[in-house]
Parts: C-alpha cells; sequence; structure tokens
C-alpha cells in the first residue's frame, strides 16, 4: 500500500477529509500493530559490514543555547540553533534530520559509510524530507501533533539525551503538542516522542502516557518516495515503530527468545536474566547487582559466558545490552568483550567496543515519571555483534570495575544528566565523564558547552585525601574549569561549535582515547579535540591534543584561544602564584596581579610552546587542594612546522576574579589564512601535595614526594622524567609518551628500550597487530627475558586492551612499570603476538 509524500492524513483539501478520514480509519483498525515496507531508501540489498556499526547524533547548526542565562551571556547565544534546532543521526548506513520544534523529518538518506573514525569528520550533506505524523485519540476525537517547544521560558531544555555512544543514540523529546485539526482545539497535556537508533534501525516511541484519557495512538511515516509506515493500536498509551534501511531481519520478541542461547556467571554458571526491549529493539542481558566497596574489592573482576546465535537464514546484526539495573561502581565501571576457552582466545580482548552510558541523578521529577528512562541509577552496556546466517558466537563480557590488575582503571563514557535538579535542569545533552578509579570523576566533558559555558568542566586529583574525611575510595576537590578553541571574530560575535560529533574510540581500562570533532558556526574551522586517561597508580594524568583546521581565512580575530586553562564561565580551583618555564629555559614565578587592580580581558602574556606551568593551588570548590595541578605543553606546530605560542592573561566579567590562561599565536590577534592547520599537544598533570596526602602504594613516587615542597618539584619531575628518548630494535615509533609503536610484521611485535626516566606506569600502545592474534610481554632482566610480573598465558589475561580499527586489524593498549626506582637506569621489553 502506497500514498503520494505528503500521505492521505496531511494533503487533502477540507472538501474531502471527513470521507478520507472514516476511510482510513477503517483500513487502521483492520491493520492494527502493522508496519509496512521496511525496505526503501537503496534500490538493491545492503550488504552487512561491521565496520559501519556505528552512529553519531549532533545538532546540525549547534546546540540552541538555553533562554534562560545560567552563566553564558544571552548577547552569545546561538540564535540560529534556536530558529532551526535540527537533530541528526548518522550511521554507517542512513541519516536521519529531525527538526525538533516542528517534529518533523527533514531528511531520511540512505548513506554508504566508511568506518567509525573515518565518519567522525565526514558530514551529512544531503536531506530528503520524509513525513511523520503522530496522533492521539482521547474522548473519541483524533489530535495530532503539530508542534513543540524544544525550550520553556526558564531554560528548561525539551529534547533530552538519554544514551550515547558508538552503537546507540537514544534522544526523548518531552513536549510535543497536539491539536484536533477540525476544531482547532489543543490539548492540554503534552506527549513524548523517544528515537532509538542503532547502526542498521531506529525506533521511534510514541509515548501518551502523561496524558489522561487515552483510547488509541498511531505513529505514520511516509518515506522519501512514498512508501508507508504504521503502527496504529487500540487502548495503548505507548507504541513504537522499528525501522530500517538495511536488508537484515529486525528483532521481535518471538526472534529475540532464540538469538540468546547462554547467558551465565562464569564463576559458577549461574543463569542471568534475559528479555527484549520493543522500545530500542535489542536484545537485554541484567547484570547481577551486588554493590562494590574499597579497598575490599579492589581485585573483583566479573565476567559472564554470552553465546548469541542467528537463527535466520540472512545475514544479522544484533544489538546487545547489559544492563546493571543498580550500578555497581557507577563512576568507574568498563565492559569489554573476551575470548572464551572454545575459542582458542581465552580471556583474550577481541576487540569489539562496549559502550557504556549511565546515570545517577535523581533530583528533579521527570516530566513522564512513567517512562523508564529518566533520571535515576541505571548503567547499560551496549554494542552490536554482525553474524552470518546460522552463526553463532560465544564470549566473555568482562565487567570491570574501580580496579585492573589491582591498579586503579581508567574509563571514559557517556554521563545521562536526566534529573540533575531544577535549577540546572536545561542541562540534558551530551555529558562525559572520565574517571581513574571509581570513587570519583577524574574529568568531565561538555563539548557543546550547554550545561556549564565551557569544554572541560569538574577537574578533580585521584588517589589523595577526600574532600569529606575519608582515608581513600572517594571524591576529592574540584579544581576544574578548561577549554579548547574560544573564538570571538574580527567583529567580536562569539562563534559557537556546530556539528559536534563524539567518537568513543578506547573507553578503558587501561588507556581511554576520545575524539571530538566540530565546525564554527561560521563554517572557517574544523575543530578536532583528543583526550586520555591513562591508568596508573600515583596520580591522574589526561593527555589531549588539539587540530584547528582553517575551511576559510579568519581575519584579525578579537579572541581567538587553542586552549584556556581555567575558564571564563568555570574557575574552581584558588591560586595565588604559578610556575611556568619555556623550553629548557630558566624557570620563573610568577605573582598573580591584584584582582581589584586588573583590567577585566587581556593584560598580560608569556611565551610557552614547549614548556610547562605549575599551579599552587590552596583550593577547589571550597574544599583544600591536596594535590598540585600542572599543565605541560608541546608540539606547537602550524602546518607542521614549530609554532610560537604564548599564554595571555586574561581576567573574565564573570564569577569571580580568579586569573584565566589562553593559550594562543604570540600575536593574539593575528588572522590565518585558508588552508592552514593549528595543532599542540597538552598534558594535565595532579600529583599529591605531601606524603600524608597520598594514599596510593607507588613506593618510586612516595620517594620523590617526600622532597617534594613546591608545585615546580612535582611538575618537573612529570615533564622531564617522561620526556625520554626511546630505543627501538622492532617495530617503528610514532610517538614516545604515550610509548605508541606499529607492529613489526614478523617475529616479535615490538622491542623497546627507554633510555631513562620513565614514571607511573607508562602507557603502551602496539598498532597493527594482525587479527587472530593476541600479545604477551616480557621484560629483559639478568640477562635475560622474563614474563612481566604475572601477566602470562593465564585464563583470564587481565592486563591487555585490544579494539579493531578499520582496517581490520587489533590496537593493543597495556599498561608497564619500570623495574627500579633509579631513574637513570635504561629498560627493556618487548611484545610477542600468538595466534589463536
Amino acid at each position: 500500500m502506497q500514498y503520494p509524500s505528503n500521505g492521505p492524513l496531511v494533503g487533502l483539501s477540507q472538501d474531502y477529509r471527513e470521507i478520507s478520514k472514516f476511510l482510513l480509519r477503517f483500513v487502521l483498525f483492520a491493520m492494527l500493530s502493522t508496519t509496512i515496507a521496511p525496505l526503501h531508501l537503496s534500490a538493491q540489498a545492503t550488504s552487512l559490514d561491521e565496520l559501519k556499526n556505528y552512529g553519531y547524533v549532533y545538532f546540525e547548526n549547534g546546540y540552541p543555547t538555553r533562554l534562560a542565562s545560567i552563566r553564558t551571556p544571552q548577547s552569545d547565544a546561538n540564535l540560529a540553533a534556536r530558529e532551526n534546532p535540527d537533530l541528526v543521526f548518522q550511521t554507517g548506513y542512513y541519516s536521519l534530520m529531525l527538526d525538533t520544534d516542528d517534529v518533523a523529518i527533514k531528511g531520511y538518506d540512505a548513506l554508504s559509510g566508511s568506518d567509525y573514525m573515518t565518519a567522525l569528520n565526514e558530514d551529512v550533506t544531503v536531506f530528503t524530507p520524509a513525513t511523520l505524523n503522530l496522533f492521539v485519540y482521547v474522548g473519541g476525537v483524533r489530535y495530532k501533533c503539530v508542534e513543540s517547544e524544544i525550550q520553556a521560558t526558564d531554560g528548561e531544555n525539551m529534547v533530552r539525551l538519554i544514551e550515547s555512544g558508538q552503537f546507540l543514540q537514544r534522544v526523548d523529546h518531552v513536549n510535543l503538542t497536539f491539536q484536533d485539526p477540525i476544531s482547532g482545539n489543543y490539548l492540554n497535556q503534552a506527549g513524548a516522542l523517544e528515537i532509538a537508533v542503532w547502526p542498521d534501525r531506529f525506533v521511534l516511541t510514541l509515548d501518551c502516557s502523561g496524558i489522561t484519557g487515552v483510547t488509541r495512538t498511531t505513529i505514520q511515516m511516509f518515506e522519501p518516495d512514498g512508501t508507508m509506515h504504521l503502527v496504529d493500536k487500540g487502548n495503548e498509551d505507548v507504541i513504537n515503530l522499528t525501522m530500517s534501511p538495511v536488508d537484515t531481519p529486525l528483532l521481535d520478541a518471538s526472534l529475540a527468545s532464540s538469538a540468546i542461547v547462554e547467558a551465565t556467571r562464569l564463576s559458577d554458571a549461574f543463569p542471568l536474566n534475559t528479555g527484549f526491549n520493543e522500545s530500542t529493539n535489542a536484545l537485554v542481558i541484567d547484570i547481577p547487582t551486588e554493590r562494590i566497596s574499597y579497598p575490599a574489592d579492589k581485585d573483583r573482576l566479573d565476567e559472564y559466558v554470552i553465546e548469541v546465535t542467528n537463527p535466520t537464514s540472512a545475514p544479522i546484526n544484533l544489538p546487545l545490552v547489559f544492563e546493571e539495573v543498580t550500578p555497581r561502581a557507577i563512576t568507574g565501571t568498563v565492559m569489554t568483550l573476551c575470548g572464551h576457552e572454545t575459542t582458542g582466545a581465552s580471556g583474550y580482548p577481541l576487540g569489539y567496543p562496549v559502550q557504556i552510558s549511565k546515570n545517577w541523578h535523581n533530583d528533579y521529577e521527570d516530566k513522564f515519571s512513567a517512562h523508564p528512562n529518566s533520571g535515576g541509577q541505571w548503567l547499560r552496556g551496549s554494542t552490536m555483534l554482525t553474524l552470518d546466517a546460522g552463526e553463532s558466537k560465544r564470549f566473555r563480557l568482562r565487567v570491570i570495575h574501580g580496579y585492573w590488575n589491582s591498579i586503579p582503571a581508567v574509563s571514559h563514557a557517556q554521563l545521562c544528566l536526566i534529573g540533575y535538579g531544577k535549577t540546572v535542569k536545561a542541562g540534558t545533552w551530551k555529558w562525559d565523564e572520565s574517571a581513574l578509579g571509581a570513587w570519583g570523576e577524574s574529568l568531565t566533558y561538555d563539548p557543546s558547552m550547554h550545561l556549564s559555558g565551557t569544554y572541560l568542566n569538574d577537574i578533580r586529583p585521584s588517589l589523595t585525601s577526600p574532600m569529606h574525611g575519608a582515608a581513600s575510595h572517594a571524591w576529592t576537590e574540584n579544581v576544574g574549569g578548561a577549554g579548547f578553541l574560544i573564538y570571538r571574530d574580527q567583529n567580536d560575535v562569539f562563534r559557537h561549535l556546530k556539528r559536534v560529533k563524539t567518537a568513543y574510540r578506547w573507553t578503558g581500562p587501561n588507556m581511554t582515547q576520545i575524539h571530538y570533532s566540530a565546525v564554527t558556526d561560521d563554517d572557517r574551522i574544523r575543530v578536532n579535540n583528543k583526550v586520555s586517561l591513562v591508568r596508573s597508580y600515583d596520580y591522574h594524568r589526561t593527555f589531549m591534543e588539539y587540530r584547528y583546521e582553517f575551511l576559510e581565512a579568519v581575519t584579525s580575530p578579537q579572541r581567538l584561544a587553542f586552549f584556556q586553562m581555567s575558564a571564563d564561565y568555570y574557575k574552581k580551583a584558588e591560586f595565588s602564584d604559578f610556575y611556568y618555564r619555556n623550553g629548557t629555559g630558566p624557570i620563573y614565578t610568577d605573582i598573580i596581579d591584584d584582582p581589584a587592580t586588573s583590567a577585566k580581558g587581556y593584560y598580560d602574556s608569556f611565551q610557552i610552546e614547549d614548556g610547562w606551568i605549575a599551579f599552587d593551588d590552596q583550593s577547589g570548590s571550597g574544599f583544600t587542594s591536596k594535590a598540585f595541578r600542572g599543565l605541560i605543553i608541546s608540539d606547537s606546530e602550524i602546518n607542521a612546522t614549530p609554532f610560537a605560542v604564548s599564554m595571555h592573561k586574561y581576567q573574565s566579567a564573570w564569577g569571580d576574579d580568579q586569573l584565566i590562561l589562553d593559550l594562543s599565536a604570540v600575536d593574539r590577534e593575528r588572522s590565518y589564512d585558508s588552508g592552514l592547520i593549528v595543532e599542540g599537544k597538552l598534558q594535565v598533570a595532579f600529583p599529591a601535595k605531601t606524603t600524608s596526602d597520598y594514599w596510593g602504594d607507588d613506593t618510586e613516587f612516595l620517594g620523590r614526594l617526600a622532597a617534594y615542597s613546591t608545585p615546580y618539584d612535582a611538575i618537573k619531575d612529570e615533564a622531564e622524567q617522561n620526556d625520554y628518548t626511546v630505543t627501538v630494535h622492532r617495530g617503528t615509533l610514532v610517538d614516545t609518551y604515550p610509548l605508541e609503536v606499529i607492529s613489526n610484521p614478523t617475529g616479535a611485535a615490538i622491542d623497546v628500550t627507554i633510555d631513562e626516566g620513565g614514571i607511573g606506569n607508562v602507557p603502551v600502545i602496539v598498532r597493527d597487530v594482525d587479527d587472530g592474534h593476541f600479545i604477551r610481554v616480557q621484560r629483559w632482566m639478568n640477562g635475560g627475558w622474563q614474563w612481566l610480573e604475572d601477566v602470562n598465558l593465564t585464563q583470564n589475561q587481565n592486563y591487555y586492551q585490544g579494539i579493531r580499527n578499520g582496517d581490520r586489524k587489533m590496537d593493543f593498549v597495556f599498561n608497564i612499570k619500570r623495574p627500579d626506582t633509579n631513574l637513570a637506569n635504561s629498560w627493556r621489553f618487548r611484545v610477542l603476538k600468538v595466534a589463536y
């Protein structure tokens, strides 16, 4: 059954509307719960490819900044985004654009995607409209969704991000307005639309549970070619329509019941609850919810045996959701898929990611409390597996909490903000949280700058005494506030970021690697930022990189900062002086100017293209600082040649007078020609101030820590002792710290000597290992090769982290500790490849 592309419900004249309504109602009653003609975006069947199993969600014109100013002024609001709040879902197979205020599908198009990382900087440019009709019946009257206010005047945002990562993007819109097209009357209660997007399918959920007296609901969608899809149910206030442009079976309750062959706990074969979630079209496996406590559960590791099968005669993608209803270690959980002993890859990482989305906010009563996707504590791991007809896959699900091989693990995940609190209830879009361990945030990210007015928000030391009296394993003070690109053009107009996308390449447990991309809203600069947190037992380190490609010339900008420490609208650390050093030059102590006499804006600068800054923080968020704060700057380049940069002192007009440092060109207002690319590397570090402030057990660090008297001592060690030289015996060196080496095709994958230095647990990246191999690490000691500590061919292999790349090879990550405390000694190790 097909109709013209505008559909019979929206395209008829007044004279025929009543006749059409009668006929269509007759047809609808005969077709309850029916979905029609699912395949129409492509002229021929689409082959499944696991490289296309990815997705992004972003606002095409940037985040529609709030009507109620929390920090940033309304004079800097993104008015274009408010006028056109178009939400884009981009996957390896298709794109979908939702006009959120008109509740209309402005684009539904097939895509021939590349791979996850390549697509990060590939923009969707074609949007072919489709027609979406949403109906609810109350008291015998049919009402149609006609619009939605996306923001209330108090700043509340109605378009809310629930889950986001590589595989599942889940958004709800909680303010749908319905009108009777005959009388013109409006319902005085709102409905909600949820969209759950997987790489090869999406689900539209119409939720009218907040409307009194519902007797029937309908979702009708017309593809661009006129093909109709329909779900219509009587006496239902929540319904789902599932669609796919891919020639593959979609899940239903019957298929889902036969797709999971086994789901048990590894230790005792305890069976796990399994089910099917219609609103996400996914298989759901419940993970038992015993709570974690530290330090008692320091060595806790939970593993589960999962086997899934494709019971159909065609290739299929299976979406899997591992749900912790009551999360165990919510700030730091990591999930990985590993080989099962029956596959010959016992315990080794298979390289298939599991995205983590979570929420711990429950201060604000959700608008639709009956809809179970709002505030409160939940944690879900989502992945997608591609199976040929009749194929089965058996693996271990490994759930890692605060520790990994007895050292604090690292994690990076999307944190849902629904329920965060009435005063900031507008903050319901993308927010990421990274952690060293699982007892507090280490660094949080707001790439759209929608909530706190800056890119990097809460930043907390690790392994130091907590804020509230506990001896260890609890939240520490917040010395946060930092940001990437700050750009005001020559007319002093603040340029927002649009098309903000996030690629969660590595989410832990040894090292994270997250990529953010965007374009400035004047289309002049493409922005790429990379951040990585590393596993260690001495202190919190995060590595960052920025890359700004000038697509068009930027002439005499009023302000163009590559990075800022403290931020215009987020300044939590309080300090009175700091140390800095540029290159190998002298070390300077800088006393901050008296705020009472400092003019707002820029007032001084110092050059620092290859050096570091050490801050003598006194407090963070009102709590005594137990750690020094350091910023290390390196590899500043413009078109791959060295580029002189300076730190420019800045005093913002918002909040207190705490100093802000803007990293920029020596000439702050210099122009940039089209084609220029500015790049640089940064590192933040937070070593403890004293031995009494530190509760970790890194003896080498404790020895140095006892001699520290100023932040200069601590940050000097980090900057100099990890700026080591490497002798490569096998493999191709890419970078020294973190150490990154391309695998040798034959023999040992890599063989390297760190000539001197190397503090903390040095992160090592082994790139391009052929698929079907795992790795084993050996250290050269006492004239021979010895297995690294207890890392051997054991059952669990609780050491390595692996990820598949777009070329189908594997990258592995591990952390290695130098064998002695003498930093002048050289040390050597190698990595072996073993086929399975």
